[in-house]
């Protein structure tokens, strides 16, 4: 499950380091579109997009592999930790703290290593030591 989780991070900050993505980034900051494009772009893309993590995260929940008990909200949590401030960065063309592969592995494995740790079973921990 974690391998999964960092491919999942490692392919989301990609996208979201490409150039494509940050000029998109740009022209919403310039001509914002109108209300009904606004929540069709939210509902297709973010949205979607944490309503299947946080279905991966539940799924994963039952099969025993962690413990996540609102599936949403970890969901959100782990994107957090996975986008930092290189979406602020893009809209403020400043340079992306992950723009090599292996500053996006790296930050990966960070990431959801510090998001297992979270989600651990409760009898995992061991005793307080």
């Amino acid at each position: 499950m974690p391998q999964q989780l960092e491919a999942y991070v490692v392919d989301l900050t990609a996208f979201l380091s490409g150039p494509g993505h940050r000029r998109y980034v740009q022209v919403l900051a310039e001509s914002p579109p109108t209300a009904r494009d606004a929540r069709l772009i939210w509902q297709r893309g973010p949205e979607r997009g944490h309503a299947m993590l946080a279905s991966f995260l539940q799924a994963a929940h039952a099969a025993g592999h962690l413990h996540c008990s609102s599936p949403a909200a970890s969901a959100e949590l782990l994107l957090g930790m996975a986008l930092g401030l290189d979406l602020v960065r893009s809209m403020y063309r400043v340079a992306l703290a992950r723009s090599r592969p292996q500053e996006r592995q790296a930050h990966a494995a960070q990431v959801v290593d510090l998001f297992m740790q979270l989600h651990a079973h409760p009898d995992e921990h061991g005793p307080p030591g």
